[in-house]
C-alpha cells in the first residue's frame, strides 16, 4: 500500500502565501523517503508558471528573468513526514536596481525554511526549552537562535515608536558570574521588558533614552531605580525635569540605610522623597528580574550575552513575534 500523502493543492499553496497571480504553482508531491533512523521526508516541488510576471523586490516593477537556481525550504510537516519545498528561485534584471533575487512569498531571504514553519518554531520556543525545540524540530541550535533573533527584530520593528511610557522601572540582572550585568528597562503598566543592554554603565541606560523622541521623554512621569549613580546620571541628562521624577526604590533605600544611615539620607534624600510623592517603587523591575531568572533556568544558560538579551525580549518583551502573511510577491517586503 502506498504511503504517499495526499495534499490539497489550494490549501498547500495558501500555506505558502501563493495567491492566484503568483509566479509559482504546485507541480509534484514526491513519495516519502525514509532514513536509517525511521525519519521520513516528502519533497514538494513548485514550478514557475510560464508567462507570469516576475518583479523586482526593491521597487515592485515587472522585470525580465535573468537566471534561476533550485533551492529547498523546510515547511510544516505533512502528517508525520517532514516537508521540504523545492522550487526555482529566479533573479530578475531590473532597469533601476540591476540583478535582484525575486522575493519568495513563503520565506525570508537567506532563510532555509518557510514562514509557516518559523511561526511553528516560535510557538514551541515560547513554551519549551531550546533543547526540546531542537529535539522536536530537528533544527540545529544556530538555526533556532536565528528564528529567535528574527522574531525579536520583527517585534521591535512593529512596536509603536510613538508610545508613551509614563512610568519606568530600571534594574540590572546578572548574566554570568564575575560581575557581568544587563540593564533592563521595564514598563510596570504593561509588565514588559522594553529595553535590554549589556553592562551597567551610563551608556547602557542612555541607549534606551536615545530611542525615545523628545515628546516621549517629556511624557515620562516617574523612573524608579536603585541608587546606582550611572543610572541616575543617564536619566538626569535625558529626561526633562528628572530631578523631580527619579524615585529610589525603598528596598535599596533600606539596604543603604542599614549600611550608612546618615550618608545615604544626605546624598539621596531627594529621590527618597520622590518615591513617596510619586507613589512608585521598583517592585515591577524586581518582578521582571525574577522572570528573567526563570528564562535563564529554563534555557539552561546562554552561549553569549547577545543571545541572553534577545531571549529576554523574546519571552518578556510583549512583542508581535510571528511572521505576517505575505500574499503579494510583487510587494513582498515585511516578510
Amino acid at each position: 500500500m502506498s504511503h504517499r500523502p495526499r495534499v490539497s493543492i489550494h490549501l498547500f499553496e495558501a500555506s505558502l502565501n501563493l495567491g492566484p497571480d503568483a509566479p509559482w504553482r504546485l507541480s509534484e508531491v514526491g513519495d516519502p523517503v525514509y532514513d536509517g533512523e525511521g525519519r521520513s521526508r516528502v519533497a514538494v516541488e513548485l514550478e514557475l508558471v510560464p508567462g507570469r510576471a516576475l518583479h523586482c523586490p526593491e521597487c515592485g516593477a515587472a522585470a525580465p528573468r535573468y537566471d534561476a537556481r533550485w533551492r529547498e525550504w523546510r515547511h510544516t510537516d505533512i502528517f508525520e513526514h517532514q516537508c521540504w519545498v523545492r522550487a526555482e528561485a529566479p533573479r530578475v534584471q531590473c532597469a533601476q536596481h540591476g540583478v535582484r533575487q525575486v522575493a519568495m512569498p513563503w520565506a525570508e531571504p537567506r532563510v532555509a525554511h518557510s514562514l509557516k514553519f518559523e511561526a511553528q518554531v516560535i510557538g514551541l520556543l515560547l513554551d519549551l526549552p531550546l533543547s526540546r525545540v531542537a529535539e522536536r524540530t530537528g533544527l540545529s541550535w544556530p538555526a533556532i537562535n536565528g528564528v529567535l533573533e528574527r522574531a525579536v527584530r520583527r517585534g521591535l520593528a512593529r512596536r509603536n515608536c510613538g508610545e508613551a511610557y509614563p512610568v519606568l522601572a530600571v534594574d540590572e540582572v546578572a548574566f554570568r558570574k564575575r560581575h557581568r550585568y544587563f540593564t533592563v528597562v521595564t514598563d510596570p503598566v504593561g509588565g514588559r521588558a522594553l529595553y535590554v543592554a549589556e553592562g551597567r554603565r551610563k551608556q547602557a541606560l542612555a541607549g534606551f533614552y536615545a530611542t525615545l523622541s523628545r515628546a516621549q521623554r517629556q511624557a515620562i512621569r516617574a523612573v524608579s531605580m536603585d541608587m546606582w549613580q550611572a543610572c541616575i546620571q543617564a536619566t538626569l541628562e535625558a529626561v526633562p525635569g528628572a530631578r523631580r521624577k527619579i524615585a529610589f526604590d525603598r528596598f535599596h533605600v533600606s539596604k543603604r540605610l542599614n549600611a550608612a544611615l546618615n550618608q545615604a539620607l544626605r546624598a539621596h534624600l531627594w529621590g527618597i522623597v520622590n518615591a513617596v510623592v510619586l507613589k512608585v517603587s521598583n517592585g515591577p523591575a524586581e518582578s521582571m528580574n525574577s522572570r528573567i531568572k526563570m528564562v535563564k533556568v529554563r534555557s539552561r544558560g546562554f552561549r553569549s550575552a547577545e543571545r541572553f538579551g534577545q531571549a529576554i525580549l523574546f519571552h518578556l518583551g510583549g512583542l508581535a513575534l510571528y511572521p505576517a502573511p505575505c500574499r503579494k510577491p510583487a510587494t513582498h517586503t515585511e516578510c
